[in-house]
């Protein structure tokens, strides 16, 4: 009997036990979904899904990725635009678009009156502001956004904020969609690791930095038609309004020396594009070719280059005391790791030495440089007002090797102050020197014959004519404001960043360069 109660005991306190345990096991799981509420609550979950029994959505961005014919779209997360460059070779010609949306959503998609689930295909006639609304939604959202289509490359990098600076480079995303890759024998989007860093010395106060780019391999084929290359610069180009000018510039340098036989010179290769930094639309660029040895095609043990740094002028007499206190206007810039009291150094400096110390006749010039680079930039200078490349600023010097008939090619660098831009891109100061002639830009009558004279004034009559004429200028000039405005570049990168200079600073550097041309032609004419 007593075993009997002891039993009944033992089971009485299990069932007790038991219940405690179901009790507490409630209350946890109670606890537990009431977090769980609570999180869903802060986040907006319990709302989103009450509203979405309720019929109306909440609006949020479930789309992952936007391609088209398998080319991934770059999103612009303050327009809520993604934008796809295209070649737009005719505007009343139909073209085919396989358009495909990712999300981790189930979702339903709608493009004008056509709906599909994360892929259709279309044929769409595309211009240069075609735009096309995209409506998505799955059980819980809906999201509205854009498709803009543009002929403009783009480039987007991804990198950490935070840790971006001028001196070190930092890990960066990479990638660049070419609208004219099958031009330009390249690919439609290239994607991959490089580093970055700020680069430039005054635009580095601006808000719209520019960067210099190292690709972590090499590539095959060159961005946009310009040379293979892994060292890159996206030139911001914000110390002109017009975002015209370096560009004009630079491609003028070739069109002048591209009628010389010998080729002794170096293109300034550079192509437009609009540049995304980690999602957001940072402006109108320029992806520019870097001066250095393998564009140069300097010999790997004896070639050197020299970039001129400031306006000073250098003793030709001391250039190799390596106790001398002077402030060279040069930095060596390859041989690599050479300093600028080396062998390099002597070698390029040698061949300059009689020229810079005075003697400036056509034999000396002729000895010294490629005559015909040497005329041309010389001209170029004169017509453009390099203003920022007098002396020895902003100009690379280099020799292929250290044979002694190698000549010195003079290849000109950062031309935004051009065309009349002085220190500020009020349009108040265009004209206001369009008449100074720089003396220090050309030694005229100096030598002690004329034929360095006569050289001068021959290849200034042909140009003049042809691709300096202010006709050929005139259509460049707006040749290249039609490509920016048709695309929308010029209009997007004057509302972020306010530019003042927009078609009425087109016209006031046409009628620079107009009244700048009658000054150097009648300059050039007078020489005896």
């Amino acid at each position: 009997m007593a075993r009997k109660i002891n039993c009944q005991k033992r089971d009485m306190i299990s069932i007790k036990r038991n219940r405690i345990k179901n009790i507490v096991l409630i209350l946890l799981i109670i606890i537990f979904l009431g977090l769980v509420a609570l999180v869903f609550y802060n986040n907006g979950y319990m709302e989103t899904a009450y509203n979405a029994f309720q019929g109306e959505k909440t609006e949020k961005n479930i789309i992952d990725e936007i391609s088209i014919n398998n080319v991934v779209l770059t999103y612009d997360e303050e327009n809520n635009t993604y934008y796809f460059p295209i070649t737009i070779n005719d505007e009343n010609k139909n073209q085919q678009l396989e358009i495909k949306i990712k999300s981790l959503e189930n979702i339903k998609c709608k493009i004008e009156d056509k709906e599909f689930s994360k892929r259709i295909d279309l044929y769409e006639k595309i211009n240069y502001d075609k735009t096309i609304e995209i409506n998505v939604e799955s059980f819980f959202y809906k999201w509205n956004c854009k498709i803009k289509f543009t002929n403009i490359p783009i480039v987007s990098l991804n990198y950490d904020e935070n840790q971006i600076g001028a001196e070190e480079y930092i890990y960066s995303e990479f990638s660049l969609t070419d609208p004219n890759y099958k031009k330009n024998n390249s690919q439609y989007q290239y994607n991959g690791d490089s580093k970055v860093r700020y680069r430039g010395n005054s635009t580095l106060g601006y808000g719209k930095k520019s960067y210099r780019i190292k690709l972590d391999k090499n590539i095959e084929f060159g961005f946009l038609g310009m040379n293979s290359a892994k060292t890159w610069i996206l030139d911001s180009i914000v110390t002109d309004g017009s975002n015209l000018r370096t560009k004009l510039a630079s491609d003028l340098w070739g069109e002048i020396n591209k009628d010389l036989d010998n080729k002794k010179y170096a293109e300034l290769n550079s192509e437009y594009v609009e540049v995304y930094i980690n999602g957001k639309y940072n402006g109108l660029y320029l992806l520019k070719e870097v001066v250095d040895e393998n564009l140069l095609n300097l010999d790997k043990n004896t070639g050197v280059l020299l970039k001129g740094v400031t306006w000073d002028r250098i003793d030709f007499n001391d250039y190799n005391n390596v106790n001398s206190d002077y402030r060279t206007p040069f930095e060596l810039k390859y041989p690599k790791n050479a300093s600028k009291y080396s062998k390099s150094w002597v070698d390029i400096l040698d061949k300059m030495k009689e020229y810079y110390n005075g003697n400036m006749s056509y034999d000396t010039i002729d000895k010294t440089f490629y005559i015909e680079n040497f005329v041309n930039h010389k001209i170029f200078l004169l017509i453009t007002q390099a203003i920022d490349n007098y002396e020895f600023k902003n100009i690379y010097y280099s020799i292929e090797n250290d044979k002694k008939d190698t000549k010195v090619l003079i290849t000109p660098w950062d031309l935004d102050l051009t065309f009349g831009l002085l220190w500020s891109n009020e349009a108040s100061q265009y004209i206001e020197r369009y008449e100074k002639v720089e003396d220090i830009v050309v030694p005229i009558g100096i030598g002690p014959d004329k034929q360095f004279d006569n050289y001068i004034k021959e290849r200034w009559k042909f140009l003049s004519k042809s691709v300096l004429s202010k006709e050929n200028m005139n259509n460049t000039i707006d040749k290249q404001y039609d490509y920016l405005t048709k695309a929308q570049a010029l209009q997007r990168d004057d509302a972020k960043y306010n530019n003042s200079e927009k078609t009425a600073g087109i016209e006031a550097m046409k009628d620079w360069y107009s009244k700048r041309f009658d000054i150097i032609d009648g300059y050039i004419k007078s020489i005896q």
